[in-house]
């Protein structure tokens, strides 16, 4: 299980979205809460969505195996299925969070009081910390939403 620790909507102000909240609430002896809002200033026909892993060792080493990039409009039209099992998990569990998501991508978006980290990942990531990045973007290389979250992660073990 991921403890969240800290997000960064980084890289900002964009040139096709605004930004207008963007925090971590951490209240001890409850889950964190994650809230984004952002508002995509013009319709945006073909987004691609990186998401990257990184581990810390003394500094964040990229966790090569895991990196994609996908269309977000031609994975939602394909029935949210992908060959990755990355691919499918993570946005899957995103787009969950966006019911409005619908392509072009245009207007608002919002995460509101998301129970960061409740998300388990396979047991193949060793216990410790990690950076994930997810950056959208268009297809000219303009950012349209980057966004890291830095986490502890720990799998659960019961000794008997």
């Amino acid at each position: 299980m991921a403890r969240v620790t800290k997000i960064i909507c980084a890289d900002q102000p964009y040139k096709y979205t605004l930004v207008h909240k963007c925090f971590l609430k951490v209240v001890r002896n409850s889950p964190t809460e994650m809230t984004i809002l952002a508002e995509l200033i013009e319709p945006q026909p073909v987004a691609l969505f990186r998401f990257d892993v990184y581990y810390k060792l003394t500094s964040y080493q990229k966790f090569s195996s895991f990196d994609f990039d996908v269309d977000l409009c031609k994975y939602y039209k394909d029935g949210m299925r992908s060959d990755n099992f990355i691919v499918n998990y993570t946005l899957g569990n995103l787009l969950e969070e966006l019911p409005s998501f619908k392509c072009p991508l245009s207007g608002n978006f919002s995460i509101n009081r998301y129970v960061a980290g409740r998300l388990t990942y396979p047991s193949i990531f060793p216990d410790g910390e990690y950076r994930f990045d997810l950056l959208t973007r268009r297809p000219d290389n303009v950012t349209l939403f980057y966004l890291q979250y830095f986490a502890t992660w720990r799998n659960k073990m019961f000794i008997r």
